[in-house]
């Protein structure tokens, strides 16, 4: 689902999975990054404020408030299509995790997980994001210094290396046991023309055959 942005929803400021989001990431949406430094800057200026009582801190903070809401304004009539993809429904996919980030089937799901359910596509906007923090998340899990996650994935360097690393990876085409070998193959050849079917396609049994082509 698409996150509001405050100037739509206010209360989205004081939501307890978003509340904590004080600084942009990458991984965030626009709506989020508006969302986080508008949060960021209501905290700064209620920390000035009690520490120095000026009310030029409360100006500035409203005047900072406002440039956000005027270029979010901006963007908004810069889109030119207001078209997305649907919401995905979790509940019906094996979602990312740590120690399957790409939702493959795992030889410990023959016997733990048989009636496991398809991956979630990995070509959606949402999932890729959902891989890259739970591949950051399983990556930090290795180290047992608390103060790893500040020191890991904080420049462009850090993300081209961890894009590096991650792209021999894949999602396979099939993602459920048993595989769905007889759609796969429908799917790769159902539409192919055979030479078995002489009656209708009998171009088809010469149509690869260069020597009889050549010697027309």
């Amino acid at each position: 689902m698409t996150t509001p942005l405050w100037l739509n929803d206010p209360r989205i400021l004081l939501n307890r999975e978003k509340i904590t989001e004080l600084w942009p990431t990458s991984m965030m949406t626009k709506n989020d990054k508006l969302n986080a430094v508008t949060r960021l800057v209501i905290l700064l200026t209620a920390l000035g404020f009690i520490s120095t009582g000026r009310l030029s801190i409360i100006v500035s903070g409203i005047v900072t408030l406002g440039l956000i809401a005027l270029y979010s304004g901006n963007t908004s009539l810069s889109k030119k299509e207001g078209f997305d993809n649907k919401p995905l429904n979790t509940k019906n996919f094996t979602m990312p995790s740590k120690t399957n980030t790409l939702m493959n089937v795992l030889m410990t799901d023959y016997m733990d997980d048989p009636k496991r359910k398809s991956a979630a596509p990995a070509y959606n906007h949402t999932i890729e994001r959902d891989i890259i923090k739970k591949t950051e998340d399983g990556i930090i899990s290795n180290f047992e210094d608390d103060s790893i996650k500040e020191r890991l994935f904080r420049d462009l360097g850090d993300e081209f290396d961890l894009d590096q690393s991650v792209r021999p990876f894949y999602a396979t085409a099939n993602t459920q046991i048993p595989s769905d070998q007889n759609a796969f193959a429908k799917f790769c050849y159902g539409d192919m023309v055979s030479c078995r079917d002489e009656d209708t396609n009998s171009i088809a049994c010469v149509q690869d055959n260069t020597t009889l082509y050549s010697q027309l």
